[in-house]
């Protein structure tokens, strides 16, 4: 749905120029090519990112709290060692993905520097590509 409503408010934008200063092509430098304001699509974006970033990060709170409750049923101080060491590894994978996440997405659209969200799309890239599945 996300995809689809950014897409349709795309094709109502003008645009001055066709060299996308990032990484890759993404909505917001995507906005920042257009000759028209764009301000109405910054702020569905930011709607539509919010909701998606909280669904996903309260499924994740949510597995994380039932994966904790498992492992302090281990019986054994060594399983449950090893069950919070193997947690807090995803937990950094995951830490790192979703702050990109949010501070790509969920921050104004004027007067942030491109190149830093050129770096922090690079970190973004790189841990999505890990595809590490807990």
């Amino acid at each position: 749905m996300s995809s689809i409503v950014h897409t349709t408010n795309t094709f109502h934008l003008s645009f001055c120029s066709n060299e996308i200063n990032h990484f890759f092509c993404d909505t917001s430098p995507l906005f920042s090519l257009s000759c028209t304001d764009t301000y109405i699509h910054d702020v569905v974006l930011v709607v539509f990112a919010s909701l998606v970033e909280a669904r996903c990060l309260l499924t994740v709170l949510l597995s994380y709290i039932l994966i904790i409750a498992a492992i302090l049923k281990t019986g054994s101080a060594e399983g449950r060692r090893k069950g919070f060491s193997t947690c807090a590894s995803y937990l950094t994978v995951v830490s790192i993905y979703h702050g990109t996440l949010i501070f790509i997405y969920l921050r104004p659209g004027t007067g942030h520097a491109m190149a830093i969200d050129k770096v922090t799309s690079v970190f973004y890239t790189y841990v999505k590509s890990l595809n590490l599945q807990p």
